[in-house]
């Protein structure tokens, strides 16, 4: 069983197809029943499209009010738009990294996929192991893409996830 949270979260949801209307945010609903679940309190849950100022600037926004976890999705994949974690990581005065251990996560979920074979980790599928620098890398073992934790003096905890599917 897990142990009850007592803590304050927000939820930044990120993708144009969210705000297109032809996409129903359900990784957000599921994120919060997830939270509440355990005992949090899911105070805000934010959408924007894939811009990055926009980005950064509803972060920054969920931070000035300073929950205990900020929970941010988006496509986070190789997509060439998705901007989710540059966004995240502009809010927190970062650069985004290249994470070794991140990129030793991809290719061993691109491993397992393909039954052992060798598959090179091409320049879309290395995005997925950029994240912002001083974050620690996550495990996601049904996505592809590598969670990833930044903390700070006000806020413990910090999280970039991917798909619906990568948080169960």
């Amino acid at each position: 069983m897990l142990a009850k949270l007592s803590c304050i979260v927000e939820i930044l949801s990120v993708g144009n197809e969210l705000l297109l209307g032809n996409t129903v945010n359900t990784n957000a609903s599921w994120i919060a029943a997830q939270v509440t679940s355990v005992g949090g309190s899911v105070m805000r849950i934010t959408m924007v499209g894939d811009n990055l100022g926009d980005i950064s600037r509803a972060a920054n926004e969920s931070l000035s009010r300073r929950p205990d976890v900020l929970i941010t999705t988006g496509g986070i994949g190789p997509t060439f738009d998705d901007m989710t974690l540059k966004g995240v990581a502009r809010a927190l005065g970062l650069r985004i990294k290249l994470n070794k251990k991140a990129a030793v996560m991809i290719q061993e979920h691109y491993e397992r996929r393909f039954h052992r074979r060798l598959i090179k980790l091409s320049r879309p599928r290395l995005k997925m192991a950029q994240i912002p620098a001083g974050s620690t890398p996550i495990p996601n073992c049904p996505g592809r893409a590598a969670n990833c934790r930044k903390s700070a003096d006000f806020l413990p905890t910090r999280r970039s996830l991917g798909s619906k599917s990568d948080f169960r």
